[in-house]
């Protein structure tokens, strides 16, 4: 068994596809649980891995916060409570950053404090009720679902809309694309770094690739595209079999 770095198949694949004698080729892996960087130059018969680079950066973490910041007041993350106007605790507000984590809230010690303790003086009931339906119930996977939706919506037109139903809990809101870009901008500059650490790296300038490669569906979104075509030119960029490729070159 020999164990291969995910863009490497994905190199290999494009390769294969696209034969050319002399090349050098980064390839952009922007999946759902991180941002897998490598760059690769085939002479030849030769094909040398120069670097490999990443981060934990994926389409989860970019739903994890579009749900804080535009789900979160819905689901009480502003909501203030007793004389002194106390907020949520910050386990709580952790916990909804991933649909696999909002079932940890469902234990006695959490349910008592947000169907009792936090109800004195409180700012936003209805939002605590939400909450406390979102964890009795487990739909942490359904309204992240809802999210994913919206956002692969946003890859192809300017405007989409976060709609779920269930109980008391009623989305039907609207998220643009210039909100949806203002809100990952950080995770976009992170992203920028990693590629640009890539060919430091390297010891490469952008005009010595020949190549961009993205995979991975998150290469879909628009501004991830825009940053890749700064850096490299445009014409250079090719969204490339997004869901297939890794397995393919394997």
């Amino acid at each position: 068994i020999r164990f291969e770095y995910e863009p490497i198949g994905a190199a290999k694949y494009f390769l294969y596809k696209y034969p050319k004698e002399h090349q050098k080729i980064l390839v952009f892996d922007f999946g759902g649980g991180t941002l897998d960087t490598t760059i690769v130059a085939k002479d030849g018969e030769s094909f040398d891995v120069l670097v490999t680079d990443g981060v934990y950066i994926g389409g989860d973490l970019i739903n994890s916060d579009i749900l804080y910041h535009k789900l979160g007041p819905y689901f009480g993350t502003e909501v203030t409570w007793g004389d002194e106007k106390l907020h949520l605790p910050s386990n709580i507000i952790n916990s909804l950053k991933s649909w696999y984590s909002i079932p940890n809230l469902n234990n006695t010690e959490d349910m008592i404090f947000l169907n009792d303790k936090i109800r004195y003086k409180i700012s936003d009931g209805a939002a605590i009720d939400r909450l406390v339906y979102l964890v009795r119930m487990n739909l942490g996977f359904q309204i992240y679902e809802a999210i994913e939706n919206a956002k692969k919506q946003l890859s192809d037109q300017e405007t989409a809309v976060i709609s779920y139903k269930d109980g008391p809990i009623d989305i039907n809101m609207e998220i643009n694309r210039e909100e949806f870009e203002s809100l990952i901008y950080p995770r976009i500059k992170e992203i920028k770094d990693v590629v640009l650490r890539t060919m430091q790296k390297a010891r490469l300038e952008p005009n010595q690739i020949d190549q961009v490669v993205a995979t991975g569906g998150s290469s879909y979104i628009p501004i991830v595209q825009k940053m890749l075509g700064d850096i490299f030119g445009k014409e250079k960029v090719q969204i490339f079999d997004t869901f297939t490729s890794i397995a393919a070159g394997l």
